[in-house]
C-alpha cells in the first residue's frame, strides 16, 4: 500500500513538473513569437525608412538637375545678351580687315590693268591679305568658341594664351578705337600653362571681365587693361587690373552677388561675375578680388594640368 502511494505521489510530481516545464515552454514560445514580430516589424520599418530614403534621394537628383538645367538657361541667356551687346563690336572687327582686303584687290586689279605690277609688289599684297584674312579667321574663331553651347561640354586640355586670344580678338579692335591701352607680357611662359576646362565657359569668364574693366575705366582720361599670369605651386592666377580706383568695400561685398550691377539700364545683367564664379567654382577654382591692389583687380585661380 505504501509503495501503491509512494507511486502515486511520484506520478502526481511528475505530472506537475510536467505541466511547469510545459507552461514555462508555452511562455517561451510567446516570448519567442514576439521577439520574432518585433524582427519583423524592425524590418518592415527599416524596408518603409529604405524606400523612403531612397525617393528622398531621387527627389534630390531630380531638384539638383532642375537646379543645373536653370543654371545653364540662366548662363545661356547671359551669354545671349552679352553677344547681342557685342554683335555692333564684331561687326566693325570684322568689317575693319575686311575694308582694308577689298581695297588691296581693287588696288591690284588696277595695277594689273596698267600693267604696272611687279612681283615685289604683288607679293606684298598678298602678306597684307593674308594678315587681314587671318585677322578675320581670329574673329570668327573666337565667336564660334565663346557663343558654343556648353551645357554637356567636356573639360579638356587648353593652353591658357589659346583662350585668352580667342578673347581678345573680339574686343582688341574696339578697345583700341577708344585709346584703351591694353597691356599683357606675351614672353610670360606662365600664359602657356596647361589646364583643363570648358572653354567655351572660360572665355565667357575671361570676356566678361575684359568688358567690365572696359565699362569701367571708359571715361577716364588714363585708360588702360592689364592682363598677369602667374603660376603658384598646382595653380595658375590670372589678374585682370584696369586703371580704375580700388573697388570700396561696399561693392567688393556686392559685385557677386546675382543681379547686381552698377551699370546703366540695359547695359547689364547683373549676372557677369555671378555666373563667371559658379563657372570657375565648377573648374575647382575661384574668383575674388584682390585686396591689396590699388586698382580694380579680379583675380581668376584655375587648378594646372598635371600630367
Amino acid at each position: 500500500m505504501s509503495g501503491l502511494y509512494t507511486l502515486m505521489v511520484v506520478t502526481l510530481l511528475s505530472v506537475i513538473a510536467l505541466c511547469v516545464t510545459g507552461l514555462a515552454l508555452f511562455k517561451k514560445t510567446k516570448e519567442v513569437e514576439k521577439l520574432k514580430n518585433k524582427v519583423v516589424l524592425s524590418e518592415a520599418r527599416e524596408k518603409l525608412i529604405e524606400n523612403e530614403f531612397q525617393a528622398l534621394m531621387e527627389l534630390i537628383n531630380q531638384k539638383t538637375r532642375e537646379l543645373e538645367d536653370q543654371r545653364n538657361m540662366t548662363f545661356h541667356a547671359s551669354k545671349m545678351s552679352a553677344l547681342g551687346q557685342m554683335a555692333g563690336g564684331i561687326a566693325h572687327e570684322i568689317n575693319n580687315p575686311l575694308t582694308i582686303i577689298m581695297a588691296t584687290i581693287r588696288r591690284v586689279k588696277l595695277l594689273m590693268q596698267r600693267d604696272e605690277l611687279d612681283q615685289e609688289s604683288f607679293l606684298k599684297f598678298c602678306e597684307n591679305l593674308e594678315t587681314k584674312s587671318a585677322r578675320i579667321s581670329r574673329i570668327i574663331e573666337g565667336l564660334r568658341v565663346i557663343s558654343r553651347e556648353a551645357s554637356g561640354e567636356d573639360f579638356k586640355p587648353a593652353i591658357l594664351n589659346n583662350i585668352i586670344e580667342d578673347v581678345l580678338a573680339l574686343c582688341e579692335e574696339k578697345f583700341r578705337m577708344h585709346s584703351v591701352d591694353l597691356q599683357m607680357d606675351y614672353e610670360n611662359t606662365d600664359f602657356h600653362t596647361s589646364i583643363n576646362c570648358q572653354r567655351s565657359q572660360l572665355s565667357q569668364v575671361f570676356w566678361n571681365l575684359l568688358e567690365n574693366s572696359f565699362d569701367a575705366i571708359i571715361n577716364l582720361p588714363d585708360k588702360w587693361i592689364r592682363i598677369e599670369a602667374k603660376r603658384i605651386n598646382e595653380h595658375i592666377e590670372i589678374r585682370f587690373i584696369d586703371s580704375g580706383k580700388k573697388l570700396s568695400e561696399e561693392l567688393q561685398e556686392k559685385v557677386f552677388q546675382p543681379f547686381f550691377t552698377t551699370k546703366e539700364v540695359g547695359k547689364g545683367t547683373g549676372l557677369g561675375l555671378s555666373l563667371s564664379l559658379a563657372i570657375l567654382k565648377n573648374h575647382q577654382g575661384d574668383l575674388f578680388i584682390d585686396q591689396e591692389s590699388s586698382n580694380t583687380c579680379f583675380v581668376v585661380k584655375l587648378p594646372v594640368k598635371t600630367v
